[in-house]
């Protein structure tokens, strides 16, 4: 219907989509990875078990759900390493199946070489579950918005990865901290709707001291809303000052007027 009346378009890009919105996310309580993957060479399984093996804190488990012809070289690597008290490899599991070990991991791990749209990123994600991956031509950088939901390693970079995941795994004690969410100075119906959701998130995702704030005064539309959804109005805070550990600095790259393109590039 869409292409008979539509006389302009030549390219419709239909993204793919989860099959629907779970009602249940991990409180990302409990230090577990979890990987979902057919156990083909592509998926550097391997790889993510050399790395689990690496990690600092060995109470945390590896939870791998799926089949393939790699099966018995990575049980062989798990009992090499003597990892069969932390990594399981769980086999096929239906959707139904796999949302028990979702509900229980605080991080998605994929080693993949190569990908297309992974869509078990976006079923991770669905969970409220931050993701690790490294780098692919396609496919991670569409769903991992780096630093943002989850971290994406350039170049294979093992080192990288442990610490990336390391942090991730440790994440659970931020949530032991005050944290306070509120939109810009001026608050409209919009930016307080957006300060209380967020924060409701927030505590879904097992966050424990959630603040929902303001920096001004509420106008009367935003008042007439609250009071007719009979939700509390945000606590107001008088100003927020930034420290400089909380601002992020960037690298950059100089080049001299003199250097050609060429020998910038390789720079």
């Amino acid at each position: 219907m869409f292409l008979k009346f539509n006389k302009h378009t030549k390219i419709i890009v239909m993204p793919n989509m989860i099959d629907n919105n779970c009602k249940e996310m991990s409180d990302l309580k409990n230090k577990n990875i979890i990987s979902i993957s057919r156990l083909h060479e592509g998926k550097r399984l391997n790889e993510l078990i050399e790395i689990f093996s690496k990690l600092q804190d060995k109470q945390v488990k590896l939870y791998i759900i799926g089949d393939g012809e790699e099966q018995k070289s990575l049980e062989k690597q798990i009992k090499g390493l003597k990892l069969e008290n932390r990594v399981f490899m769980l086999g096929y599991l239906n959707k139904e199946q796999q949302l028990e070990y979702l509900l229980k991991s605080s991080v998605y791990a994929m080693t993949s070489i190569s990908e297309g749209l992974p869509m078990v990123l976006l079923e991770a994600m669905n969970f409220g579950i931050p993701c690790i991956a490294y780098k692919t031509d396609t496919g991670v950088a569409d769903i991992i918005k780096n630093n943002k939901n989850g971290f994406i390693i350039e170049n294979r970079n093992q080192e990288e990865y442990i610490k990336k995941l390391e942090m991730l795994l440790e994440d659970t004690k931020l949530k032991e901290k005050d944290l306070y969410i509120f939109g810009h100075m001026s608050p409209d119906t919009d930016s307080i709707c957006s300060t209380l959701a967020y924060a409701r998130l927030k505590q879904k995702l097992g966050y424990k001291n959630v603040h929902a704030c303001r920096l001004g005064n509420i106008n009367k539309e935003t008042r007439f809303v609250l009071n007719y959804l009979n939700i509390k109005e945000p606590q107001f805070i008088s100003s927020v000052k930034p420290m400089v550990s909380d601002l992020k600095y960037y690298d950059t790259a100089n080049i001299s007027s003199r250097e050609d393109i060429k020998s910038a590039t390789i720079k």
